[in-house]
């Protein structure tokens, strides 16, 4: 999933559990949860999975992301709570433990969480799984949702 889908998704757990400490926990597990829905990246060239791409890819959803803050934030007038930001840095650890295994590929943890990362995005992609421009779409409509149960 896009940084900014989990992130959404931690948005919206950091407005209903107000323990900062849960939050995050619940950002984490529901990271994986997601990561489960087939999403378009499985099908994407193996040439592509080093880290120039992976950090293309993450500065421009980093980009998307900000964006999306920062018109929340004037929308509404307010920062996000702490428990907010710890929802979203738990939603988010999981992809940015994976990019620093693309950096430190020799790390024995990060090379676990790589294995158990592509696990859960396996779990239903490896018997189906879609297109990387229908799982592009199906990222943004599925970003559109959760905003709206945040607002």
């Amino acid at each position: 999933m896009f940084l900014t889908v989990h992130s959404a998704t931690g948005l919206v757990i950091g407005n209903y559990v107000k323990n900062p400490f849960l939050a995050f926990f619940v950002g984490f597990i529901l990271h994986y949860l997601f990561d489960i829905i087939p999403h378009g990246d499985t099908k994407v060239s193996k040439k592509y999975h080093n880290v120039i791409y992976m950090t293309l890819a993450g500065i421009i959803d980093l980009i998307a992301l900000s964006g999306s803050f920062l018109i929340i934030i004037l929308v509404q007038n307010k920062f996000f709570t702490m428990s907010q930001i710890a929802a979203i840095c738990g939603s988010v650890l999981p992809d940015a433990l994976l990019f620093c295994y693309f950096i430190l590929p020799q790390n024995k943890i990060l090379s676990q969480l790589k294995k158990f990362h592509h696990y859960i995005h396996g779990l239903i992609s490896s018997r189906w799984e879609i297109n990387l421009i229908p799982g592009m779409l199906l990222q943004i409509i599925l970003y559109i949702i959760i905003l709206t149960l945040y607002f």
